[in-house]
């Protein structure tokens, strides 16, 4: 195990972030938490000098001490969950990187608190839930602009309304994670470390081949920039902005995570078993969930149907106007 102080830690989770290509307000977010983690380290635990030293309990006591401020107005709910996240992600550089034997917050989890301040701990969290129309809206705006990358965002969007994956995992996708003839696709969950499989629509598969036609792709990440590289995370989150803009929903505070929240909210209402649910989403820790087994991609078939019936009718005005 290689040893690592606290004070050079910084430039190397530096380093790690950059290489994960993180957007780069996200990775200033992260190196100012661990900077102000670190300072409370040297004031309250002044003996603890490598990152093997730190315990389970040292970020414990630091995320009371956020809870406590977070109390007092001193810093937002969000800001608070933020930092903690950029911890749990800290902590697991240093595993990954070989600078301690275990992650100690591998198994913490905890409830996001919602409100602009912590004011007791029964908030409730309320994210928007999109509509069909709110998701036709944003479809039709991809149909109707003059773009270069309108396939590929349209693709984006139909995986964001279909599967309710995360934008990490979204990015990761590759050609070689399609199956064309079963109708699966694997994915690689980033946050949760874990890997399914899944069964996507008849209509997602068509848009999929069709973007691979026209890029002439068959191998790689699906989803480039105008350069050719892996689209980023942000310009990742710049195509969902362009297209909640265009289809006037930004008022509605509407990001790529609310097609995650609807979809789940959906198969919910639905009755869909939550053992499918996370095999979509890619959860692995859900406190009202027991232990779930694995699950064959056959088995979802009546997910596939819950969002697919407003994208494939989209779709096929897509299709209209590619003919025409």
């Amino acid at each position: 195990m290689s040893k690592l102080t606290l004070i050079r830690a910084k430039e190397r989770f530096e380093n790690y972030i950059h290489q994960k290509r993180k957007a780069k307000s996200t990775a200033t977010a992260y190196l100012t938490d661990y900077s102000q983690f670190q300072v409370f380290m040297k004031d309250k635990y002044f003996n603890i000098t490598y990152v093997h030293q730190l315990t389970k309990q040292h970020y414990l006591d630091y995320f009371d001490y956020l809870f406590s401020k977070s109390k007092n107005g001193e810093i937002k709910a969000i800001t608070m969950d933020r930092k903690r996240d950029s911890l749990i992600i800290f902590s697991r550089f240093l595993l990954e990187n070989g600078y301690t034997d275990v992650d100690v917050l591998d198994s913490y989890s905890y409830k996001r608190i919602t409100g602009k301040y912590v004011k007791d701990l029964e908030c409730e969290f309320n994210p928007y839930i999109l509509t069909d129309d709110d998701k036709e809206a944003i479809l039709k705006s991809i149909i109707d602009s003059r773009g270069s990358n309108k396939h590929r965002d349209f693709a984006i969007m139909q995986i964001l309304c279909e599967t309710g994956i995360r934008r990490s995992t979204l990015l990761q996708i590759k050609w070689e994670d399609i199956n064309f003839a079963r109708r699966e696709m694997v994915l690689h969950h980033v946050k949760t470390k874990n890997i399914t499989t899944i069964k996507i629509s008849e209509g997602l598969a068509l848009t999929l081949d069709r973007l691979s036609y026209i890029t002439m792709k068959k191998i790689g990440y699906i989803f480039l920039s105008n350069k050719g590289n892996r689209l980023s995370e942000s310009s990742y989150n710049d195509v969902i902005k362009k297209y909640v803009r265009l289809a006037k929903l930004e008022d509605k505070g509407v990001t790529g995570h609310s097609f995650r929240h609807t979809f789940v909210t959906e198969l919910l209402r639905k009755n869909i078993s939550l053992y499918k649910i996370i095999k979509y989403t890619g959860h692995s820790r859900v406190e009202s969930l027991k232990p779930y087994e694995a699950l064959i991609a056959k088995d979802c078939e009546d997910v596939i149907g819950i969002s697919s019936s407003i994208t494939s009718k989209l779709l096929a005005k897509f299709e209209e106007k590619i003919v025409s």
